[in-house]
């Protein structure tokens, strides 16, 4: 700080100073606080701005109102950070247990889905009655159960936003109809959305469509329908579904063969999409794979719809271009995508929580995961899988370039793969077990859950893995944590083994180097036991030989293992204050549903 900028900051009262900083992001602020000891102290002695930082760090923000009043910010400031704590420790209470849809027919064709705080699965109000109905769990609620009846089909897709009491369903699309229609109805009664003007949302695609994706972020719903598989043609529209005003369609050329699309907050949409041979079972030399980022807040299609027309008919739309677009690497000729790309990211913005008794939301999400399987071009389609991906991208890097990106008329910022894809992502390979199509774990925030069974002399366990890939957390917690660090105490070799599987990808592979650790060692696996693994931006994943380049990905992840008495669940989720373990159908049919709260004592 030089002595003019230093003179005018020092006659700055303290109170002045910590105002101004209120606007501010963390990250000025945390660059202000690196000046000089005065501003160091300033920042560190100030309860607010530790908040601030701690917030916006984690992606939330305090729900005006919802605390308690007497609820101080010092208070605030220390849940938060035990919260914070307690899921790097893997800190978690015991399980509670429950049989959910027992005696309801649960292998007879339904759909079970988890969404933000629900497990919902779709079942027949009535033994003889078509699926009408979904089956709640709410397991944020002491695992309260209810059933809720539509008046519409559940056939289809259907989205939950327990936020806005809303369930969005997908009509039953005939073989012969080119109609879609989205009904918005009440999560309480079942009956149309009160606030919903115009429902159902009906439009014609002009082609048959075969499936389709739903999201909802506050005012803003998104159907990614998806075609038959004799068409190439992928559709996104957008509306704000209050008014029933149709706000946007996306819409990519025939060669581009698969999609998947999510938003990132109530302002954009992220696309990832590929073009190469559907059928994988040509070569190609310009298959290409990329992210493209929309903005979907201003302008409506209203004005191209004549006013009696209530039944868009998506072909004859205007196409909405992208603001940025993020290229990946390239598949070699002998490979391709098989399966589809698909996106995982959560919670999207507005999902409510809670610690102790402070609410927040989260502004919008932290991390993405972009899943996709490498097979190799075989003349039948049917080649060797070459590898199933899950691709790990820090969503700050994004806001990054389009905040620095100042679009220029109906300009396309493009940035390759070396300008952006090595800082922002982590590649993690997964073992090819079970389905192959199948993508292992779920995503919430910055965090990924994952479950593994393991077994030592005939007594299998469950090896559960939780990897945060947000940058401030790894950071604060590789030193610290209550949980034991490894792999420093690791022997050699299995140090050296370690660094080699970060090095190919293989990073969830460290419960196999755990249990072998116990194995080696003749110990015993100590049930609740937890190991914690920081992989620096220094150890870098290299994947080679599926694209025309090394794919090189630094970003720096923090996992956390626990082992667990084994349940034989088929599927772990998580949320704000969870784990879940889902198991298989039993022979009373009925499925076990296990529930790990965040053990969060002593906050008050």
């Amino acid at each position: 700080m030089d002595a003019t900028n230093w003179f005018l900051f020092d006659r700055l009262s303290h109170e002045m100073v910590v105002h101004i900083l209120e606007f501010c992001n963390f990250q000025t602020i945390l660059r202000f606080a690196s000046t000089c000891k005065r501003a160091h102290n300033l920042v560190t002695n100030t309860t607010s701005l530790q908040l601030l930082i701690e917030l916006e760090a984690s992606g939330l923000e305090l729900i005006e109102g919802a605390s308690s009043s007497n609820v101080s910010t010092s208070l605030t400031l220390e849940r938060l950070k035990r919260y914070q704590n307690a899921w790097a420790n893997f800190d978690l209470l015991p399980p509670k247990g429950y049989a959910w849809m027992k005696g309801l027919g649960v292998g007879q064709g339904h759909r079970f889905v988890f969404f933000e705080g629900y497990l919902a699965a779709t079942t027949p109000a009535e033994p003889d009655e078509p699926i009408n109905s979904l089956e709640l769990c709410n397991i944020r609620v002491d695992l309260q159960t209810y059933s809720i009846r539509f008046g519409a089909s559940l056939n289809g897709d259907f989205y939950i936003d327990q936020t806005q009491d809303l369930v969005v369903i997908l009509e039953s699309i005939s073989e012969e109809s080119t109609n879609v229609s989205l009904r918005l109805c009440s999560l309480t009664t079942g009956l149309s959305h009160p606030l919903a003007l115009r429902s159902p949302l009906t439009f014609a695609t002009g082609y048959l469509p075969q499936s389709s994706r739903i999201q909802v972020v506050e005012r803003r719903l998104m159907i990614n329908i998806r075609p038959q598989l004799s068409e190439l043609i992928f559709d996104i529209l957008v509306w704000d579904w209050i008014p029933g005003t149709l706000l946007h369609r996306i819409s990519f050329e025939p060669s581009y063969s698969m999609c998947d699309c999510t938003f990132l907050g109530s302002e954009y949409l992220l696309v990832f999409v590929a073009s190469q041979d559907k059928w994988c079972t040509s070569f190609s030399t310009d298959a290409a794979i990329f992210l493209e980022i929309y903005p979907i807040s201003g302008n409506t299609l209203e004005n191209h719809l004549d006013d009696t027309d209530t039944h868009p008919i998506v072909p004859e739309l205007p196409v909405l271009m992208p603001t940025l677009r993020l290229e990946m690497p390239t598949l070699r000729s002998s490979c391709c995508i098989y399966g589809g790309l698909r996106i995982q990211t959560g919670p999207l913005s507005g999902y409510a929580g809670q610690i102790s008794s402070t609410s927040f939301v989260y502004a919008r999400p932290l991390t993405l995961v972009l899943d996709m399987v490498v097979e190799r071009v075989h003349p039948t389609g049917a080649g060797a899988i070459l590898g199933k991906y899950c691709i790990f991208v820090d969503i700050s890097h994004i806001f990054d370039f389009l905040q620095g990106h100042k679009q220029d008329g109906d300009a396309i910022r493009t940035l390759c793969w070396n300008d952006w894809g090595e800082k922002s992502t982590r590649w993690i390979l997964h073992p090819v077990t079970g389905d192959a199509y199948t993508m292992p774990g779920k995503m919430f925030g910055s965090r990924f859950i994952v479950g593994e069974t393991c077994n030592k002399d005939d007594e299998p366990f469950d090896m559960i893995s939780i990897i945060d890939f947000h940058t401030p957390t790894v950071k604060r917690h590789s030193v610290g944590s209550s949980v034991p660090s490894t792999p420093s105490s690791w022997p050699e070799e299995l140090i050296k083994e370690h660094k080699n599987l970060v090095t190919q990808g293989k990073g969830l592979y460290v419960s196999h180097i755990l249990h072998e650790i116990a194995t080696k060692q003749e110990q015993p696996v100590h049930l609740d036991q937890a190991f914690a693994v920081s992989v620096t931006s220094d150890q870098p994943t290299i994947i080679e030989g599926i694209f025309k380049q090394a794919v090189v990905s630094r970003l720096p992840y923090r996992m956390v293992t626990k082992v667990q008495a084994q349940y034989a669940y088929i599927s772990w989720m998580i949320d704000s204050e969870h784990i879940i373990g889902i198991g298989e159908l039993s022979e009373e049919d009925e499925i076990i549903v296990l529930v790990y709260d965040l053990r969060t004592d002593g906050m008050e």
